[in-house]
């Protein structure tokens, strides 16, 4: 076992060099500079990289597993419902001012988000306690 971790970072370790050496050379600083390349890198699985965003696709999730459980809806029903997740996540404060709290709604669309726009029903076929069960 212990050969076994030897080899493997020894073999790491000599990759990270070729790497870094290629890195470091005069010609890819050049590539770098004429293509205007920056670098960005976020780790999969750290926390502190993203979490804003995660945290939103959680609570989205939470959202949709609450809402939906193990029933299946239809692509409009599932549109509905994601607008409606979409307009509670818009509308939780970002301040901590009760009267006039800040939300980004009024950033995203102009308004608050508190209803639904007014559209006409679409026709329903078949039972419909068989499709609310």
């Amino acid at each position: 076992m212990f050969y076994y971790e030897t080899t493997t970072c020894g073999a790491a370790n000599r990759q990270l060099a070729e790497f870094w050496q290629a890195l470091s050379a005069t010609k890819t600083h050049h590539l770098i500079a004429q293509y205007g390349i920056t670098w960005k890198f976020i780790a999969p699985r750290a926390a502190w990289c993203g979490a804003w965003w995660e945290r939103m696709i959680g609570t989205t999730k939470r959202c949709l597993r609450k809402v939906l459980g193990q029933s299946q809806a239809t692509d409009e029903e599932l549109a509905t419902i994601l607008v409606s997740i979409e307009a509670a996540l818009n509308s939780r404060p970002i301040t901590q001012d009760t009267e006039n709290a800040l939300t980004p709604a009024p950033f995203l669309c102009g308004s608050k988000l508190t209803t639904l726009p007014c559209t006409r029903e679409p026709q329903r076929e078949g039972n419909l306690k068989k499709t609310h069960q």
